[in-house]
């Protein structure tokens, strides 16, 4: 009886042992399909001063002549930060009021031509300068070429004018000509008609009648040559009447051109020297606020600032903090406006700084992509008051660095282990 009740009794066991393994695996496979776990993104941050830090920038750029702060130091608004070297914004000046000066004069110099003045009347801005080497240059260069302009266009007329004098001379030399010959065509026709009765009688030999009307009839053939020549004449002072006036249309026409052109670059120059004189004023960068020069970006004298770098960044002592996560570009999806943040202060002691709790205010619209640093998306985390509190005294400075968690929605422990799976067959069905 022993032998066969045996195996009965250790049967017992077993399926008592299996039972309660089946009802374990049974029951941890609810427990992972139903019971929430929270999960969170990590992302490296930093503590800032809500609203207040400001970049130092320089609109132009330009060349390092001094750097006035290092990082960490404390500054003033107002401070110098940094010296950029003068010579190009100096040079920039003194080439564009050249310019303009030089501009300035040509109006002057185009405005006397059009109206006709004997001299210049230049502006008084150029008057007060006329000591200045280089203004005394514009002058004197303008007034030599409205010299010479004057003198060419009086040159040219006046040709023109002698031309017509001598035109005229010699119109009224042939006038001369002809009443000449017409007075012996007159006088020879009263002859030939005296001539004529006693040729009828018979007492004149007709060969001096004849005579005389071969005469008159090369005095008329050169009455007809002086009256063409006359012609002639006329219309050669006609045609340099025309070319007095032609001449001075052309230059009133040449004068009002070039003043257009001169008054429009006139212009532009003032802008442009208004311009270089307001960056030459600027080459001084000097700290908007008080604060803590902190990502200090340029060190060497003699070094080179692109138009519109950041040099550093002010961050001032005062002001509700907050803190800036750096989220990778993989996790932003899961991170939303509002949700609860945890903040670790890693400058400060983790074993006595408590967990300060907090939440997004803000999230960047684009991923941001530093220099030589991976990209990210830049999330603000806002702490409320009751919540540093917690930090009992301990001091917070804008800079320090700090790690956030950003809890995110939840889900089982079955979503965790079968996400991996379901991702990669969806994507394979989508490739189908």
């Amino acid at each position: 009886m022993q032998d066969i009740s045996a195996p009965i009794s250790a049967r017992g066991p077993i399926i008592a042992g299996l039972v309660i393994i089946g009802v374990t695996f049974f029951g941890a496979g609810v427990w992972a399909s139903t019971a929430p776990l929270a999960s969170a993104v990590t992302a490296q941050g930093t503590v800032t001063l809500e609203g207040k830090r400001r970049a130092i920038q320089h609109l132009e750029g330009g060349i390092i002549k001094s750097l006035h702060v290092r990082e960490g130091q404390e500054v003033h608004a107002g401070d110098v930060l940094i010296t950029l070297d003068e010579t190009q914004a100096n040079a920039a000046v003194v080439r564009l009021r050249t310019q303009l000066d030089t501009q300035l004069a040509l109006q002057a110099r185009l405005i006397a031509e059009q109206s006709g003045q004997e001299n210049i009347s230049f502006p008084a801005e150029l008057k007060a300068r006329d000591t200045e080497p280089k203004v005394q240059e514009i002058l004197a260069g303008q007034q030599q070429e409205f010299n010479e302009r004057r003198k060419t266009l009086v040159g040219t007329v006046d040709l023109l004018q002698q031309k017509i004098t001598q035109l005229q001379r010699t119109i009224d030399g042939l006038k001369a000509q002809k009443e000449s010959r017409e007075t012996q065509v007159k006088l020879i026709r009263e002859e030939l008609k005296s001539l004529e009765s006693l040729l009828r009688k018979g007492l004149m030999n007709k060969s001096r009648v004849l005579e005389l009307q071969r005469g008159s009839a090369q005095l008329d053939g050169e009455i007809g040559d002086v009256t063409a020549q006359i012609g002639r004449a006329q219309q050669q002072i006609s045609e340099a009447q025309m070319q007095i006036i032609q001449t001075q249309q052309q230059f009133r026409e040449d004068v009002v051109s070039q003043l257009r052109t001169a008054e429009s670059r006139a212009a532009d120059l003032q802008q442009q020297v208004f311009v270089a004189n307001d960056i030459s004023k600027r080459l001084d960068i000097v700290a908007p606020q008080s604060g803590t020069v902190q990502n200090l970006v340029v060190t060497t004298v003699g070094g080179v600032i692109s138009p519109g770098e950041v040099l550093m960044e002010i961050a001032p002592k005062e002001g509700e903090f907050l803190v800036e996560a750096q989220v990778s570009p993989l996790d932003i999806d899961n991170v939303s406006i509002g949700q609860i943040a945890e903040v670790r202060f890693s400058a400060l002691d983790l074993r006595t700084t408590p967990v300060i709790m907090g939440k997004v205010v803000s999230r960047s619209g684009d991923r941001i992509e530093p220099n030589n640093r991976p990209p990210y998306f830049r999330v603000q985390v806002e702490t409320p008051p009751e919540e540093m509190k917690k930090l009992q005294g301990r001091k917070l400075q804008a800079g320090m660095p700090a790690e956030v968690l950003i809890q995110t929605s939840e889900r089982t422990l079955m979503n965790y282990l079968t996400k991996p799976l379901t991702d990669q067959i969806r994507r394979g069905m989508n490739e189908q």
